[in-house]
């Protein structure tokens, strides 16, 4: 795997591995890089393969460290930890599934290690820290600056209900659950609806986020339909610190000669804002004598603000507030030499207000996992995964009278109760010339049951809905990413996916006396789908990349989509088990040009802290991209017109209320442009601006003619953002955004429309100590309404009002 190593010495060489200086008296000096002459990386002894001097083939090799590191005297404890620092780093972080530190590489469109620059499907890249330096309070609404990411709040998912927090890559499947979303290799999208959890995500433990879209479904197949999302947890790998060392013979530790162990590290933010928000977030990793352990946790909560336009509110709107709180620990083992164990466990809770008294709702659940990772061979690595989830949520609806004095329940959906058991195991091998494939599996078993009560009358529910049923699928992927050329190179892949659902019901019971009112028993049914792909990578010269790819998805509707009929803001929602499987043929074409701006060239200099002659400026990048989505029976949302006792399950609608049933839109595309720029000036300043074009209409669909031609609905027609960051001095830094969010309908027949609105975000960080750093974030600047849901009468729910967060970040 000869990229690999140029990848870790590449991220060696810069800032990726943070290590401090102590002196005698344990005072700390600021940040010192390593390089590869710092630690003369040298060849594995156990390792028979020849080395030369060639940055290529020692590349090549597994690395241990060797002199100076070794000059001074370790104990044998600080030894043990520095070797097994170094298996976890290289053997695993840059193994099959791992976290990859170096922003050169990227993981989730192959689902094996691939250069950035050498992928066929675009990606991109948010590191950790550019997620918590973002003004925005969550981690969706940091992500929101990439115009081909549309969230369900518009903003960010502090605004809306967590059972709403959907997220689509380039509109594909707007009005569904979700795009798939991944934490470190595993399905992240809640159980039963699909919805994302965005809140129980760890902000300040995240290393960084790949975004894919219109990519990534041949290596992780149902759900994948618009692209994958996948989110990277901080490595358990404790911190390289150089310390005075001591003298083979013994003594006192003398400054002359230094050693580096490992030691824990850690990090706890808190912050206070507007509404009365709240938070503490935390992250501690501390080494043992036999590897590493981590723990991270946060607690949340904020008063929040009333969900109706300030205008149209009465007194029965209140206050939408929210707390979560979770807490994960991880464990990682050397066993052996060439294998480590990961053992991670998680639990949260999250319960809110949706805006009036009545309307309220939690969610929680426990996920634990077991993954092994292991490089048996130079050319090979190989990862295994097993995991148990266990998810449940409850939520309250009602109806609120024309003059908003009062409301009336409709529907307490009092548990989901989800369980899904999964194992995955993928292995990758390379050839000498960067060329690889790589295969694997993943099984993946869901069981999930909603029982809700409706029927209100009488001051009391007189009925009780069981729904649901189970959901099981296999796919086994086999792809290979090949060097045809210097300038060329190929990626294709294939894969099989068998999935069935079986013991689908809705059953209704009366409350009062018990006995059973409808049972409804839905067939068996099972399917296969075929997902190939292939992509074509060219750089011409230097400063040019071009892509293209083309590839089949498909996403078959959650369990909720098939069985549970739902209640939110305005509108009900009716379930459908006779859905489709969604399809997906994307086409995506694109070409990246990056410029290297230079000083001029003024001659020698005998100051070294001038700059050298022809020294880089900066960079300017320039992306274009086009694509085309050909849907084949995406879900939708048709209202129905019934008479007020014939719809089912809620009974009668009043008036500004509407009424809507899951379809299939027999056809639909999705196409569009989107176009990038950005401006480095050293590590000081940036400035981006990126706009995303779609053209998102309905094709067909036999169930209602009359919406062919319709734009879909969810999707904008355009969304724009421009960001700006600028490290003023070395302690205090800026960071500004902009984004422009396009009008959207919000159903399908284009009666709904949602306003188009301008969010300007706006943080600054000052770094006190290294320990200690302050920061102050502006969500909203401009108190922009923004539009996220809207009655038939008018009625207008909206996102976030304007925030202020100041906080305090410790480091140690």
């Amino acid at each position: 795997m000869a990229w690999i190593g140029s990848a870790i010495a590449a991220t060696l060489s810069s800032t990726a591995i943070r290590c401090v200086a102590v002196d005698a008296n344990d005072n700390v000096t600021p940040p010192a890089e390593i390089t590869d002459s710092a630690l003369q990386i040298a060849p594995d002894p156990q390792n028979s393969t020849p080395v030369n001097s060639s940055a290529e083939s020692r590349a090549m090799n597994p690395y241990v460290v060797s002199e100076p590191i070794y000059k001074a005297y370790l104990a044998p404890f600080e030894k043990r930890r520095l070797e097994i620092y170094w298996k976890m780093m290289l053997n695993f972080e840059f193994g099959g599934s791992g976290y990859n530190l170096s922003r050169l590489s990227v993981l989730t469109p192959l689902r094996a290690p691939q250069r950035k620059n050498d992928t066929s499907f675009k990606t991109q890249i948010v590191e950790g820290n550019e997620l918590r330096s973002s003004p925005s309070t969550s981690i969706d609404g940091a992500l929101g600056s990439e115009p081909e990411l549309s969230l369900s709040g518009r903003t960010e998912s502090v605004s809306v209900r967590p059972s709403d927090e959907a997220a689509a890559l380039r509109g594909v499947g707007s009005l569904g659950p979700s795009a798939l979303v991944l934490l470190d290799g595993v399905p992240f999208n809640d159980l039963f609806n699909g919805w994302v959890p965005w809140a129980d995500a760890p902000r300040e433990g995240l290393a960084r986020v790949e975004l894919v879209p219109g990519g990534g479904a041949t290596s992780w197949g149902n759900g994948a339909l618009g692209g994958v999302i996948q989110l990277f947890t901080l490595p358990p790998i404790g911190e390289l610190v150089t310390k005075p060392g001591i003298p083979i013979g013994g003594g006192p530790p003398d400054p002359s000669l230094t050693k580096t162990v490992v030691v824990g590290a850690g990090q706890v933010v808190a912050e206070f804002g507007s509404f009365d928000t709240r938070s503490l977030e935390f992250v501690e990793t501390e080494p043992t004598s036999g590897g590493t352990v981590q723990l991270l946790g946060n607690v949340f909560a904020t008063d929040g603000s009333p969900r109706v336009l300030a205008g149209q509110r009465g007194p029965i709107d209140v206050a939408a507030w929210s707390h979560h709180d979770w807490l994960e620990g991880r464990w990682r083992q050397l066993l052996g030499q060439n294998v480590i164990l990961t053992a991670t466990i998680r639990g949260h809770e999250d319960t809110y207000g949706d805006g009036t008294p009545y309307q309220q709702g939690r969610s929680g659940g426990t996920f634990a996992s077991l993954a092994v990772a292991s490089q048996p061979a130079t050319r090979f690595v190989w990862s295994a995964c097993a995991y148990l989830q266990n998810e449940g949520a409850a939520s309250s609806f009602s109806f609120v009278n024309a003059a908003r004095t009062a409301e009336t329940p409709v529907i307490d959906q009092l548990d989901e109760p989800a369980t899904a058991y999964g194992a995955s195991w993928s292995g990758v091998w390379s050839q000498a010339d960067g060329s690889s494939e790589n295969a694997g599996f993943d099984y993946r078993l869901l069981h999930g049951e909603a029982r809700d009560d409706f029927g209100y009358s009488n001051a009391a529910y007189t009925r009780q809905l069981f729904a649901g049923g189970d959901q099981g699928d296999f796919g086994a992927f086999l792809q290979r990413d090949r060097k045809l050329a210097s300038t060329l190179r190929i990626t294709f892949g294939a894969r099989i996916d068998v999935w069935d659902e079986t013991a689908g019901h809705q059953n209704i019971h009366s409350i009062r006396s018990g006995g059973l009112l409808s049972a409804d028993r839905y067939s068996d049914n099972t399917g296969t789908e075929f997902s190939p792909s292939v992509g074509l990578l060219w750089r011409p010269t230097t400063n040019l990349t071009m892509h293209a790819n083309w590839q089949q998805s498909f996403s078959r509707p959650t369990l909720s989509e098939l069985y549970q009929p739902i209640g939110q803001d305005a509108v009900v929602t009716e379930a459908n088990p006779t859905l489709r499987t969604e399809h997906n043929t994307s086409l995506e074409f694109g070409a990246q040009y990056q410029v290297r701006l230079k000083a001029a060239d003024q001659g020698p200099s005998t100051n070294p802290s001038e700059k050298s002659p022809n020294q880089s400026e900066g960079t300017l990048v320039f992306e274009v991209t086009a694509f085309s989505n050909q849907l084949h029976d995406e879900i939708g949302i048709l209202s129905m017109d019934r008479a007020p006792d014939g719809f089912p399950i809620f009974g009668s609608l009043p008036a500004g209320y509407i009424g809507q049933q899951r379809i299939n839109l027999d056809r639909a595309r999705i196409q569009g442009i989107y176009l990038s720029g950005a401006w480095h000036i050293g590590s000081s300043f940036s400035l981006s601006a990126a706009v995303l074009f779609d053209d998102p209409r309905i094709g067909g669909v036999s169930e209602a003619p009359e919406i062919a031609g319709k734009q879909i609905a969810g999707v904008s027609r355009h969304t724009a953002s421009i960001g700006a960051t600028w490290q003023a001095t070395a302690r205090l830094a800026f960071r500004s955004r902009l984004r422009l969010l396009g009008p959207k309908f919000q159903d399908d027949e284009n009666t709904l429309r949602l306003a188009d609105a301008i969010v300007e975000d706006f943080g600054a960080t000052y770094v006190l100590t290294r320990q200690v750093e302050l920061f102050l974030a502006v969500d909203n600047l401009s108190d922009a309404d923004v539009d996220i849901s809207r009655s038939a009468e008018g009625v207008i729910y909206k996102s976030a009002p304007r925030m202020f967060r100041e906080g305090l970040r410790l480091s140690w």
